[in-house]
C-alpha cells in the first residue's frame, strides 16, 4: 500500500473552538486563537544543507508553520498549494515566512525538503528535525502526528498528522491557527490588516 496520511485535529475541534474570542478580533478568519500568545519552545532543527536551523532566527516576521511530509499523496500538497495561494495575495510578503515541517526525517533530508516546499512556492523553506525535537514543538501547539508502523520490515508507511496552519507572531509565538483550504483569501485578509498596521 502506498503512503498515505491520516488527518488529526490538534486537540479537537471542540477544544479549538473554545479558544479567547478576544483574540479573534486580531485574526478573525482564524479557527482558534489562544488566550495569550503561546511561546514555544527552543527547537533544534536542520534546514538547507543540513544546517541547524531556529525559528527564532525568523523573528521579527510571521510565520505559517505547517507539519507534514513530503511523501504525502494528497494532504499536504493541498495544504501547501493553499499556502501558495494565500502568499500571492499579501501586500508585504517579505514579511511572512512560510515553513513546512517534516515529521517524517528518516525520508526527508534537506534537498529532498528543499526541493518539496519550493515545488509550490520558491519563497517557502522545508526544515525537520530529530523525533524529539518534533514531538516537543508538535506538542507545544497541541498537534501530533505518529509514523505508522510498516507492513513489512523496511516498508512503506503512512504518518497520521495535524492538518492545520500555525500562525507565529513576529516574537516566535503562536498566536492563532487556521485550517487549509477553508475560505481562499481569508488567511491572507487577516495578514494583510496586520501588516498594513504595522502590528507587531
Amino acid at each position: 500500500m502506498g503512503n498515505f496520511a491520516r488527518v488529526l485535529t490538534a486537540g479537537g475541534l471542540a477544544l479549538m473552538l473554545a479558544a479567547c474570542p478576544a483574540g479573534r478580533t486580531r485574526f478573525p478568519h482564524a479557527v482558534m486563537t489562544p488566550a495569550a500568545p503561546l511561546a514555544l519552545p527552543a527547537a533544534a532543527l536542520v534546514g538547507e544543507g543540513g544546517k541547524p536551523f531556529a525559528l527564532s532566527s525568523l523573528q521579527g516576521r510571521w510565520v505559517w508553520l505547517y507539519f507534514g511530509f513530503t511523501n504525502c499523496p494528497d494532504v499536504c500538497p493541498v495544504a501547501l498549494d493553499f499556502l501558495a495561494d494565500e502568499y500571492k495575495r499579501l501586500k508585504a510578503p517579505k514579511q511572512v515566512q512560510a515553513v513546512f515541517v517534516s515529521v517524517d526525517p528518516k525520508r526527508d533530508d534537506p534537498a529532498r525538503l528543499q526541493a518539496f516546499a519550493r515545488f509550490h512556492h520558491p519563497a517557502f523553506i522545508g526544515v525537520t528535525g530529530p523525533d524529539p525535537v518534533l514531538a516537543g514543538l508538535t506538542h507545544a501547539l497541541n498537534a501530533s502526528y505518529v509514523l505508522e508502523k510498516p507492513a513489512t520490515p523496511g516498508g512503506e508507511y503512512g504518518v497520521s498528522h495535524t492538518n492545520l496552519i500555525f500562525l507565529l507572531d513576529p516574537q516566535g509565538r503562536q498566536v492563532a491557527t487556521y485550517v487549509p483550504g477553508a475560505n481562499p483569501g481569508d488567511m491572507a485578509a487577516d495578514m494583510n490588516a496586520l501588516t498594513a498596521q504595522g502590528a507587531p
